[in-house]
């Protein structure tokens, strides 16, 4: 399942995480360091599922994705920088 990790320095800020584990079951995960609003698009192609950490995913960002995209995943706590009915609207929270 295509993957993309959408702003990895958030996530991995002290350099420890390793992805080794993630990239053996997903089979094929793109990391990006960082990415702005108007790059999710391009950068959520052909994937199933995206990760971000604490990286604002409006409406109209969510909007913009392919179909392809099954899973938003906040890899931290609470999802207050992510348009939940927008997300609600495309697929399971």
């Amino acid at each position: 399942m295509a993957t993309a990790l959408l702003n990895e320095r958030k996530l991995n800020f002290d350099g420890k995480l390793q992805f080794a584990k993630l990239q053996e079951a997903t089979k094929n995960l793109s990391t990006f360091d960082d990415t702005m609003p108007d790059q999710v698009a391009e950068r959520s192609q052909d994937c199933e599922v995206l990760i971000t950490k604490e990286m604002p995913v409006s409406a109209a960002t969510i909007e913009q994705l392919p179909s392809t995209v099954r899973l938003i995943c906040e890899a931290g706590t609470g999802t207050a920088c992510m348009s939940t009915r927008e997300v609600a609207g495309r697929m399971c929270l």
